[in-house]
């Protein structure tokens, strides 16, 4: 009875405790230390993350108050969160949140959004959350947005690399490939857009770079850059297949037997 019992009990623990924490993809985390993952759980219906992970990228303390709160503190500047309340102060500042700050198996759980509205405000770094491509950016580094787009032109192609804000990029011709190579620590890449006979595979190479490969058939590539206030241009042309000319000549007239 008492086994049925302890059963009964740790079956509704885990009935109540999966609708609270899932764990989605990470987060992808650039900074000047290079690129890391960051884990995330879903908690009612908003993506947290654990405020002792964040440390690993910003410095921060975390201490509760006996009202249930937490401080957190960052280079002698201090954020509060009161309990159940979805608003931090933030040196004095009230910054509204999607959710409140919650704990969960020991460890201070914050709303995604948190890092870029609050926890930027005290950091010395920038902090810039981009939720489309799950990325978190801290300090200065370069990480353009950079999307790809392969068209057929005839037999051959051409492909649009599109990047915002501008970064320096430089283009390199091979007979099978096109290396395409940016000024940045990263890349914010979204899916390649088309497709084309021609071109057989878009994908990236390192950490800022884009490789395009092209067909065995494929003929002369030519790539042209421009650049505008707002972002830059990659055009890669692939000509269709040269094809040999077809002889125009009369055939020879075989030789007379000889006798």
């Amino acid at each position: 009875m008492r086994a049925f019992a302890a059963t009964a009990v740790l079956f509704v623990l885990l009935l109540t405790s999966l609708p609270l924490a899932q764990s989605p993809a990470p987060i992808g985390v650039i900074s000047a230390a290079g690129r890391r993952a960051l884990s995330t759980a879903i908690v009612n219906d908003q993506e947290y993350v654990a405020l002792d992970d964040v440390a690993a990228f910003v410095p921060l303390t975390v201490r509760e108050d006996r009202q249930g709160g937490v401080t957190i503190s960052v280079r002698g500047k201090t954020i509060v969160a009161p309990r159940d309340r979805p608003l931090v102060s933030v040196d004095g500042r009230v910054v509204a949140l999607p959710a409140p700050l919650t704990r969960m198996g020991g460890r201070w759980l914050a709303p995604v959004d948190f890092l870029p509205r609050a926890l930027s405000l005290v950091a010395e770094s920038r902090i810039d959350y981009r939720r489309g491509s799950r990325l978190l950016l801290i300090g200065n580094v370069k990480v353009p947005r950079v999307t790809i787009r392969v068209d057929p032109a005839g037999a051959g192609a051409r492909v649009t690399v599109e990047i915002a804000p501008p970064a320096g990029v430089m283009t390199v011709t091979d007979p099978d490939k096109v290396t395409v190579r940016f000024d940045a620590d990263a890349l914010d890449l979204a899916p390649v857009a088309g497709s084309a006979p021609a071109v057989t595979q878009v994908r990236a190479d390192g950490p800022a770079g884009v490789i395009v490969t092209l067909a065995p058939a494929a003929g002369e590539v030519r790539a042209s850059t421009s650049n505008t206030d707002t972002g830059a241009r990659v055009v890669i042309d692939v000509a269709p297949p040269s094809q040999a000319p077809e002889s125009s000549a009369a055939p020879a007239t075989p030789a007379p037997p000889s006798r």
